[in-house]
């Protein structure tokens, strides 16, 4: 939403032909490494919009989106760098600038980039600051190119590899309008996905420490999150969406609690039961989602049905394309221990 308000504004003082944004200017079935690549050609300068979170942003497996190398918003700024562009990071919602010791080693010249502030209360100003940053070089080129690295839009939060998937819906569908302006029924189950997902990112932070007083809060939050979304689906029965974020909100708890005494094995079982039921819902609606194939995969394996889990693994990889980072690891790790090279996580 701020991505889109802030295109709005800048077209507004600068207008709609000096701005490329990867969301509105790259067409249906256009290759977008190229059009991304298009985009950075010339005397350019790249907005990044950085949100509090994104530096800890993670997958469906617990992996830290920045060191997925196929994160399309990692690759975006990643050509920006190597290409030497201009980029401002514009820190949004209080976020702070990352240290070098926070990011991969092709992106650590961003720590180093002097950052603007875009607040709502602010937002005129912080717009004319960004105006009269980059203003004679945009007038001189006449070309823009806006990259968003976020913490969820997830959302874009992004996004690349399994994240892609189980949190593309709310992605695909986040509206640059403000929250119940159309007052359409897809509007308002848009903001609560967003509102849904973005709960779940925070928890999945603490969730992942090693501080066991962090992931027991982080399993309150998450059942808090997991009610939320059964509310959500009472009005939503069919949001495959939902089903896939309250799986995978399930079973990062079964799989993070392994091995600790956080939860005793019945709950763990109850969250692991949780899970699959989601995940089948999902399947239910739409048996081709890669997220929710990988999902009912990592159930299979839990349940030490190797052949099922491998089946689901590769499914989940054909229906995305061929290119699913996160169901190629669980695939392979899945191979691993069923011929006796890995141990089975206990």
């Amino acid at each position: 939403m701020v991505a889109g308000r802030l295109r709005e504004s800048l077209a507004k003082r600068l207008g709609e032909e000096t701005i490329f944004r990867d969301k509105n200017s790259i067409r249906a079935g256009e290759d977008w490494t190229k059009a991304i690549e298009a985009g950075l050609a010339g005397e350019v300068v790249v907005l990044a919009l950085v949100g509090p979170g994104w530096t800890m942003a993670r997958d469906e497996t617990g992996a830290r989106r920045l060191d997925d190398p196929t994160d399309w918003n990692r690759v975006e700024l990643e050509q920006a760098l190597k290409r030497s562009r201009r980029v401002i990071p514009l820190l949004i919602d209080e976020a702070r600038m990352p240290k070098e010791s926070e990011l991969p080693e092709s992106l650590k010249p961003l720590a180093r980039s002097n950052a603007l502030k875009l607040r709502d209360d602010d937002w005129d100003s912080d717009v004319e600051r960004i105006v009269q940053a980059v203003g004679a070089q945009a007038a001189a080129s006449k070309k823009w190119h806006r990259g968003v690295l976020a913490s969820i839009a997830l959302a874009a939060i992004v996004a690349g590899g399994a994240g892609y998937w189980w949190l593309r819906p709310a992605q695909e569908s986040a509206s640059p309008s403000s929250p119940g302006a159309s007052g359409s029924a897809s509007s308002y189950r848009d903001d609560i996905r967003r509102k849904l997902a973005e709960e779940q990112e925070q928890a999945l932070k603490l969730l992942f420490s090693t501080n066991a007083p962090d992931r027991a809060r982080a399993i309150t939050l998450i059942d808090a999150n997991l009610g939320g979304i059964d509310k959500a689906l009472e009005s939503f029965p069919d949001d495959v969406f939902l089903h896939t974020l309250a799986g995978y909100a399930a079973k990062n708890v079964y799989e993070s609690s392994r091995g600790s005494d956080i939860l005793s094995a019945q709950q763990r079982q109850k969250y692991l039961a949780q899970a699959r039921r989601h995940f089948e819902a999902a399947l239910k609606l739409a048996p081709q989602d890669p997220g929710a194939l990988n999902g009912m995969g990592n159930m299979f394996f839990y349940e030490r049905k190797f052949d099922e889990a491998i089946k689901y693994h590769e499914q989940a990889i054909k229906f995305a394309a061929g290119s699913y980072p996160a169901a190629e690891h669980d695939l392979d790790m899945v191979k691993r221990v069923k011929s006796g090279e890995l141990a089975f996580p206990r």
